[in-house]
Protein backbone atom coordinates (compact mmCIF):
# COMPACT_ATOMS: atom_id res chain seq x y z
CA UNK A 1 0.00 0.00 0.00
CA UNK A 2 1.41 3.49 -0.64
CA UNK A 3 2.34 5.66 1.66
CA UNK A 4 -0.43 7.95 1.99
CA UNK A 5 -2.76 5.39 2.32
CA UNK A 6 -1.04 4.45 5.30
CA UNK A 7 -0.78 7.53 6.74
CA UNK A 8 -4.48 7.75 6.23
CA UNK A 9 -4.88 4.92 8.20
CA UNK A 10 -3.07 6.31 11.06
CA UNK A 11 -4.62 9.02 11.36
CA UNK A 12 -7.58 7.23 11.93
CA UNK A 13 -6.44 5.13 14.62
CA UNK A 14 -5.26 8.41 16.22
CA UNK A 15 -8.93 9.71 15.98
CA UNK A 16 -9.90 6.57 17.46
CA UNK A 17 -7.57 6.93 20.02
CA UNK A 18 -8.97 10.96 20.94
CA UNK A 19 -12.63 9.42 21.00
CA UNK A 20 -12.14 6.78 23.55
CA UNK A 21 -10.53 8.94 26.06
CA UNK A 22 -13.57 11.02 26.33
CA UNK A 23 -17.43 10.35 27.22
CA UNK A 24 -18.95 7.01 28.58
CA UNK A 25 -20.94 6.67 25.44
CA UNK A 26 -20.15 8.13 22.08
CA UNK A 27 -20.29 8.14 18.74
CA UNK A 28 -17.61 9.40 16.35
CA UNK A 29 -17.75 9.22 12.21
CA UNK A 30 -14.49 9.68 10.36
CA UNK A 31 -14.76 9.55 6.20
CA UNK A 32 -12.29 9.75 3.78
CA UNK A 33 -11.42 7.76 0.29
CA UNK A 34 -8.36 7.21 -1.09
CA UNK A 35 -7.10 5.25 -4.27
CA UNK A 36 -6.26 1.64 -3.13
CA UNK A 37 -2.75 0.27 -4.98
CA UNK A 38 -4.34 -2.89 -6.39
CA UNK A 39 -5.11 -3.34 -9.96
CA UNK A 40 -8.88 -2.99 -9.56
CA UNK A 41 -8.03 0.18 -7.86
CA UNK A 42 -10.34 0.12 -5.16
CA UNK A 43 -12.15 2.74 -3.68
CA UNK A 44 -12.43 2.65 0.06
CA UNK A 45 -14.75 4.75 1.93
CA UNK A 46 -14.09 4.73 6.10
CA UNK A 47 -16.64 5.45 8.48
CA UNK A 48 -15.73 5.02 11.96
CA UNK A 49 -18.15 4.43 14.73
CA UNK A 50 -17.19 3.99 18.11
CA UNK A 51 -19.03 3.20 21.01
CA UNK A 52 -17.56 3.10 24.18
CA UNK A 53 -18.10 0.39 26.59
CA UNK A 54 -16.04 -1.54 29.24
CA UNK A 55 -12.50 -2.16 27.82
CA UNK A 56 -10.35 -4.80 27.72
CA UNK A 57 -6.87 -4.08 29.22
CA UNK A 58 -3.67 -4.19 27.51
CA UNK A 59 -0.37 -4.97 28.84
CA UNK A 60 2.32 -4.62 25.77
CA UNK A 61 2.15 -0.61 25.73
CA UNK A 62 5.89 -0.33 27.06
CA UNK A 63 7.96 -2.86 24.80
CA UNK A 64 8.63 -2.55 21.25
CA UNK A 65 10.26 -5.38 18.55
CA UNK A 66 12.70 -3.47 15.91
CA UNK A 67 14.66 -5.60 13.63
CA UNK A 68 18.33 -4.98 14.10
CA UNK A 69 21.25 -6.55 11.70
CA UNK A 70 23.33 -7.79 14.45
CA UNK A 71 23.98 -7.39 18.41
CA UNK A 72 26.59 -4.43 17.87
CA UNK A 73 26.22 -1.83 20.58
CA UNK A 74 25.51 0.65 17.89
CA UNK A 75 22.65 -1.25 16.44
CA UNK A 76 21.28 -1.62 20.12
CA UNK A 77 21.35 2.17 20.51
CA UNK A 78 19.51 2.54 17.24
CA UNK A 79 16.63 0.13 17.82
CA UNK A 80 16.45 1.41 21.50
CA UNK A 81 15.71 4.46 19.99
CA UNK A 82 13.16 3.61 17.15
CA UNK A 83 11.57 1.48 19.91
CA UNK A 84 11.48 4.52 22.81
CA UNK A 85 9.19 5.98 19.74
CA UNK A 86 7.28 3.64 19.26
CA UNK A 87 6.30 3.01 23.16
CA UNK A 88 5.70 7.06 23.05
CA UNK A 89 3.52 7.26 20.18
CA UNK A 90 1.60 4.26 21.31
CA UNK A 91 0.94 5.60 25.12
CA UNK A 92 0.12 9.11 23.96
CA UNK A 93 -1.64 8.37 20.63
CA UNK A 94 0.02 11.67 19.11
CA UNK A 95 3.32 11.26 16.62
CA UNK A 96 4.11 14.33 17.40
CA UNK A 97 5.01 13.80 20.61
CA UNK A 98 8.83 12.67 19.81
CA UNK A 99 9.40 16.23 18.39
CA UNK A 100 8.42 18.09 21.68
CA UNK A 101 11.37 19.82 24.10
CA UNK A 102 13.09 16.92 26.14
CA UNK A 103 11.32 14.17 24.65
CA UNK A 104 13.64 13.92 21.50
CA UNK A 105 16.61 13.90 23.49
CA UNK A 106 15.55 11.23 25.97
CA UNK A 107 14.44 9.39 22.50
CA UNK A 108 18.29 10.31 21.32
CA UNK A 109 19.66 8.61 24.59
CA UNK A 110 16.80 5.63 24.79
CA UNK A 111 19.98 3.05 25.41
CA UNK A 112 20.22 4.12 28.61
CA UNK A 113 16.69 4.04 29.57
CA UNK A 114 16.16 0.47 28.71
CA UNK A 115 14.74 -1.23 31.66
CA UNK A 116 15.12 -4.99 29.96
CA UNK A 117 15.83 -5.85 26.02
CA UNK A 118 16.52 -9.28 24.83
CA UNK A 119 17.44 -10.53 20.91
CA UNK A 120 14.72 -13.06 19.47
CA UNK A 121 15.55 -14.45 15.72
CA UNK A 122 13.43 -16.40 13.53
CA UNK A 123 12.59 -16.67 9.57
CA UNK A 124 11.70 -12.79 9.41
CA UNK A 125 15.47 -11.99 10.88
CA UNK A 126 17.39 -10.65 13.91
CA UNK A 127 15.25 -8.41 16.20
CA UNK A 128 15.35 -7.05 19.50
CA UNK A 129 12.75 -6.60 21.85
CA UNK A 130 13.47 -3.48 24.07
CA UNK A 131 10.66 -3.04 27.49
CA UNK A 132 10.88 0.90 29.02
CA UNK A 133 9.60 1.91 32.36
CA UNK A 134 6.31 2.22 32.50
CA UNK A 135 6.39 5.29 34.96
CA UNK A 136 9.35 6.63 33.53
CA UNK A 137 7.25 6.90 30.09
CA UNK A 138 5.01 8.52 31.76
CA UNK A 139 6.81 10.93 33.95
CA UNK A 140 8.79 11.68 30.43
CA UNK A 141 5.34 12.52 28.62
CA UNK A 142 4.16 14.79 31.27
CA UNK A 143 7.52 16.61 32.16
CA UNK A 144 7.40 17.47 28.18
CA UNK A 145 3.09 18.85 28.43
CA UNK A 146 2.13 15.93 26.51
CA UNK A 147 -0.66 13.83 28.06
CA UNK A 148 -0.80 9.97 27.59
CA UNK A 149 -3.50 7.33 26.94
CA UNK A 150 -4.74 5.06 29.27
CA UNK A 151 -3.74 1.32 29.28
CA UNK A 152 -7.06 0.11 29.10
CA UNK A 153 -7.04 -0.58 24.79
CA UNK A 154 -10.12 -2.42 23.67
CA UNK A 155 -10.42 -4.36 20.66
CA UNK A 156 -12.12 -3.57 17.42
CA UNK A 157 -14.42 -5.33 15.33
CA UNK A 158 -14.16 -4.01 11.47
CA UNK A 159 -16.58 -4.53 9.33
CA UNK A 160 -14.91 -3.07 5.92
CA UNK A 161 -16.58 -2.51 2.73
CA UNK A 162 -14.89 -2.64 -1.10
CA UNK A 163 -16.38 -0.93 -3.95
CA UNK A 164 -15.44 -2.99 -6.01
CA UNK A 165 -16.85 -2.55 -10.06
CA UNK A 166 -18.47 -5.75 -10.13
CA UNK A 167 -20.03 -4.71 -6.81
CA UNK A 168 -19.60 -3.86 -3.29
CA UNK A 169 -18.08 -7.21 -0.70
CA UNK A 170 -16.76 -7.41 2.19
CA UNK A 171 -13.03 -7.07 2.47
CA UNK A 172 -11.30 -10.35 3.27
CA UNK A 173 -7.56 -11.50 3.57
CA UNK A 174 -7.32 -13.36 0.60
CA UNK A 175 -8.31 -10.50 -2.05
CA UNK A 176 -7.38 -7.94 0.45
CA UNK A 177 -4.13 -8.52 2.24
CA UNK A 178 -2.42 -5.56 1.57
CA UNK A 179 -5.22 -3.19 3.12
CA UNK A 180 -5.66 -5.28 5.90
CA UNK A 181 -2.00 -5.69 6.78
CA UNK A 182 -1.20 -2.28 6.53
CA UNK A 183 -5.06 -1.57 9.02
CA UNK A 184 -3.40 -3.78 11.33
CA UNK A 185 -0.13 -1.89 11.31
CA UNK A 186 -1.43 0.86 11.63
CA UNK A 187 -3.94 -0.14 14.55
CA UNK A 188 -0.60 -2.26 16.48
CA UNK A 189 1.06 1.30 16.87
CA UNK A 190 -1.44 2.42 18.99
CA UNK A 191 -1.77 -0.75 21.21
CA UNK A 192 -4.97 -1.56 19.71
CA UNK A 193 -6.18 -5.18 18.35
CA UNK A 194 -8.60 -5.50 15.70
CA UNK A 195 -10.89 -8.14 14.78
CA UNK A 196 -12.49 -9.38 11.58
CA UNK A 197 -15.90 -11.24 11.22
CA UNK A 198 -16.19 -14.77 10.16
CA UNK A 199 -18.48 -14.17 7.41
CA UNK A 200 -20.14 -17.20 8.08
CA UNK A 201 -23.53 -18.29 7.30
CA UNK A 202 -24.95 -16.09 10.40
CA UNK A 203 -23.24 -13.26 9.46
CA UNK A 204 -24.31 -12.97 5.95
CA UNK A 205 -28.16 -13.71 7.09
CA UNK A 206 -27.84 -11.16 9.40
CA UNK A 207 -25.87 -8.45 7.94
CA UNK A 208 -24.69 -7.47 4.19
CA UNK A 209 -22.31 -4.83 2.36
CA UNK A 210 -24.88 -2.62 1.46
CA UNK A 211 -26.22 -2.16 5.23
CA UNK A 212 -22.83 -1.59 6.30
CA UNK A 213 -22.03 0.95 3.59
CA UNK A 214 -25.28 3.09 4.50
CA UNK A 215 -23.90 2.70 8.26
CA UNK A 216 -27.26 1.71 9.26
CA UNK A 217 -26.37 1.31 13.03
CA UNK A 218 -29.15 -0.83 15.18
CA UNK A 219 -28.05 -3.90 12.11
CA UNK A 220 -24.62 -3.58 12.72
CA UNK A 221 -24.49 -3.52 16.44
CA UNK A 222 -26.97 -6.56 16.27
CA UNK A 223 -24.17 -8.52 14.35
CA UNK A 224 -21.39 -7.25 16.30
CA UNK A 225 -22.86 -8.80 19.65
CA UNK A 226 -21.81 -11.80 19.06
CA UNK A 227 -18.37 -11.20 18.52
CA UNK A 228 -17.79 -9.89 22.51
CA UNK A 229 -16.39 -6.79 21.31
CA UNK A 230 -17.13 -3.04 23.14
CA UNK A 231 -15.96 -0.88 20.07
CA UNK A 232 -17.09 -1.43 16.17
CA UNK A 233 -15.32 0.14 12.59
CA UNK A 234 -17.31 -0.01 9.62
CA UNK A 235 -16.32 1.43 5.92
Amino acid sequence: MANVAKARLAMVCLFMARAMIGWPLRVCLARELWAHPLSARVAVAVALLLIQLPSVAQDRLFAARIAVEDRQEASLARAASEALERVLVRVSGNRAVITLPGVAQAVSSARDRLSLYTYVEDETGLALIAEFDGVIVKDLLRAAGATYWGGSRPPVLIWLVVDHPDGRRFANQQDDAELLTALRAAFDERGVDIRLPLMDLEDSLVLGPNIVWQRVVPRIMAASKRYGTDHVLVG
